[in-house]
């Protein structure tokens, strides 16, 4: 009997808009710097401290990973969903408060650790279930995501 091969091929997709994200950050932390140094009003610091923060996680930690043994959604650090392949139980058009209809990845059990309650544009009941896949360039390299989806799961993606 033939040895199976395993692959340990991952693919990481990060948000299209990453490289702006960081520069916002960037710009964010600078004003941040020029507030500190200008001996401004603690409200100021406090919001580019924020403004800093928000950016940087969303262009280095919201990403979507694949591999043969399943997909993970990273969602700024806040929580993620991790799940084998045969907990997709496909890919659908769903309305999203703020998006409108919307491609998802829908799940069959939920699979999220941590604090899903910013994410406010996923019905609060089905937040640990549904990875968002906006049509409007969200994701970089959005084709190969959908073809490692078609190529897992069999799912076909509209």
């Amino acid at each position: 009997m033939p040895t199976p091969v395993f692959s340990t091929e991952r693919n990481v997709y990060y948000h299209s808009f990453r490289w702006l994200f960081l520069l916002g950050a960037t710009f964010s932390f600078a004003v941040l710097l020029y507030q500190l140094i200008a001996g401004r009003t603690i409200i100021l610091v406090v919001l580019y401290s924020y403004l800093t923060v928000y950016m940087f996680a969303l262009g280095v930690l919201t990403r979507i990973e694949t591999s043969a043994s399943g997909i993970s959604y990273h969602n700024m650090g806040l929580y993620s969903i991790q799940t084998s392949w045969d907990n997709v139980a496909g890919v659908k058009n769903l309305p999203l408060r703020f998006l409108g209809d919307t491609r998802c990845i829908v799940l069959r059990q939920p699979a999220a650790h941590g604090w899903t309650n910013l994410a406010i544009e996923l019905p609060r009941a089905e937040r640990e279930r549904i990875i968002p896949l906006p049509i409007h360039g969200a994701w970089a390299r959005i084709e190969a995501l959908e073809n490692d989806i078609r190529r897992y799961t069999g799912h076909e993606v509209l």
